[in-house]
């Protein structure tokens, strides 16, 4: 009996206290944790207590924004109601709004928009939540904010408005949502601007990058390419050696189980690196000097794109596994965690909720979106590669493989009108033709996907989990075996 009445005793304590340790029990959590796990209950103890909810954690951020990177919509509905500022900007100088856009998360954006989040505020690069949900091909986010009233024609800092930015995406059926409420694209400007020259009209206090729209007419066919290199036989040889090379970057796509993304980023940047040493010895052989620039400036701004994203890449890794130690979770293999997540709606173990690669399940912004001294700032482009690069999931690279296909493909465009201008035909079938090789790479890509889903449906079908365990080990020693030949 004594003993029951101390345990009473304790319950109740603890009740009152919250956070404090009370014989010896577990503290609780603090209101970022509580937001961050999607832990109702005790966020309602902050709430009911009156706590400051708009006061920022260490790094920066409230407990609102914590909430929405947890994709957890009835914590969000409660800090609201509790008198949370939905308008607050983290150190990014972004607004939980522009967070939930950027992750796609509907329910998110219309429980902020219906406590009053401001959809015309923006972020250091001029970029609005509706910037924020067309560069990352949100249709049904994007439909949300033009009811409420968002001005589709705010421009950027580069001058980009939200059209002109799905246009350079491709998303013909957000453009046209877009055009029907009123949207129009901005003049087109220079484009080689966008790799530093002096042609294209600057920006006061802007970012550039992003000033870029593939041709309506920019055409990607593989019977007229072809046709074009059999004509171009000196173009023959050479391509075929970039093609062969290209297999050790197919691999590092088609691998998903296990964290690769530094491996593949390397050899995606080896892989543009040879094709653009190609491109300039054409360039160079045909007298195109303008093109040649071009080249030049492309390869510099790609190398401190890949510079940033592989920082980025190792923050978040160094984040996870800080937080790993803090809160006794433990990963596997190279990141892996336990257990996978999918869109950060997976189970969280000790407080941290984690995806495949070990990492925060919480989409975390780019860590640098405003320019440290005597840096140049980072243009939107790079800053959507750098948002697709850390939300990848280990199990599911296709947005990722999607989103740096398209800006491949309107940087190659840029580099084909250079050599359209300056008449050198033969860089223009040298770049279709690079561009015919990397559509065919990702059919292949994409196929193999296909398949190993297909082998381990079969294989669960059979043998139930064990089975599936078993293809994967399997799949892992032979992936190891490949990279070693």
């Amino acid at each position: 009996m004594r003993r029951l009445t101390v345990i009473a005793v304790g319950v109740v304590a603890y009740t009152l206290v919250g956070s404090a340790t009370v014989f010896g029990q577990r503290p609780g959590k603090t209101l970022y944790e509580a937001a961050a796990t999607g832990d109702v209950a005790q966020v309602k103890e902050y709430v009911d207590k009156k706590a400051d909810l708009n006061a920022p954690d260490a790094q920066g951020n409230t407990a609102l924004k914590l909430a929405v990177e947890a994709y957890n919509v009835d914590v969000v509905k409660l800090l609201l109601d509790g008198g949370a500022n939905p308008n607050t900007k983290d150190r990014n100088g972004s607004t939980p709004l522009m967070a939930a856009c950027m992750s796609g998360q509907k329910d998110v954006v219309e429980t902020l928009l219906a406590g009053k989040a401001d959809h015309a505020a923006k972020n250091p690069s001029g970029w609005t939540a509706l910037h924020c949900a067309v560069m990352m091909g949100q249709y049904e986010i994007t439909e949300v904010l033009v009811k409420a009233g968002v001005d589709v024609n705010a421009k950027d800092n580069a001058g980009q408005t939200p059209l002109s930015v799905a246009q350079s995406r491709n998303q013909a059926d957000i453009a046209d949502l877009l055009k029907e409420h009123g949207a129009t694209a901005p003049v087109a400007q220079d484009p080689y601007g966008m790799y530093g020259g002096n042609s294209g009209p600057s920006q006061a206090g802007g970012v550039t990058g992003a000033a870029s729209q593939r041709p309506t007419d920019f055409v990607i066919d593989p019977n007229v390419i072809r046709k074009q290199l059999e004509e171009a036989t000196s173009l023959q040889a050479p391509l075929k050696v970039i093609d062969a090379n290209s297999e050790s970057e197919q691999r590092t796509w088609i691998a998903r189980r296990a964290d690769n993304r530094t491996a593949m980023l390397r050899a995606v940047q080896k892989q543009f690196e040879e094709e653009m040493a190609f491109v300039r010895r054409v360039a160079t052989e045909e007298k195109a000097e303008k093109t040649t620039k071009a080249v030049n400036d492309l390869v510099a701004a790609r190398k401190n794109r890949y510079k940033l994203i592989s920082d980025e890449l190792r923050d978040q890794r160094r984040q996870t596994l800080q937080e790993n130690r803090e809160s006794g979770t433990s990963t596997t293999g190279r990141g892996g965690a336990t257990g996978r997540s999918g869109r950060g709606r997976g189970s969280t173990s000790g407080g941290s909720g984690m995806d495949a690669y070990g990492s925060s399940t919480q989409t975390r912004a780019p860590r640098r979106t405003v320019a440290e001294p005597n840096e140049p700032p980072v243009d939107p482009d790079t800053q959507s590669q750098i948002q697709a690069w850390l939300g990848a999931q280990v199990e599911d690279k296709a947005d990722l493989l999607k989103t740096v296909h398209e800006l491949d493909v309107v940087e190659y465009a840029i580099l084909h009108q250079s050599a359209e201008e300056e008449k050198a035909a033969k860089m223009q079938v040298a770049i279709m033709a690079l561009l015919m090789l990397r559509e065919e790479r990702i059919a292949k890509i994409e196929q193999k996907w296909k398949d190993d889903d297909e082998r381990t449906q079969r294989m669960q079908e059979r043998g139930g989990t064990n089975g599936t365990q078993d293809m994967q080990q399997g799949t892992q020693q032979g992936m190891r075996r490949g990279g070693r030949r």
